[in-house]
């Protein structure tokens, strides 16, 4: 017993009581990029993809880790379809 407090109270010290000290990235989905990019070529944003699923976007942020949809410039005709599946968002289940 002793020896674990004793190991807890070094690790503490070292800094791995809140977190790794020079810790590996997160990794990401990249089956949920795909699906905020097919999302977001439908027009959604993410503040009613949060509000269709009844949480705010600042959760939304939280849960996906960053890949919530953003703002890209191009030229793609609104409604124009890239990929072959076709993905769409489904109403929560209650």
């Amino acid at each position: 017993m002793r020896g674990y407090r004793t190991a807890c109270v070094q690790l503490s010290r070292l800094g791995y009581r809140r977190s790794e000290p020079e810790g590996i990235p997160r990794e990401s989905s990249q089956l949920l990029a795909k699906v905020f990019r097919s999302v977001r070529d439908e027009g959604e944003s993410p503040a009613t993809i949060a509000a269709a699923i009844g949480i705010t976007p600042d959760e939304l942020q939280a849960h996906v880790f960053g890949l919530t949809l953003t703002a890209v410039s191009g030229d793609r005709q609104p409604g124009s379809r890239a990929g072959k599946g076709e993905l769409r968002l489904l109403p929560p289940v209650r």
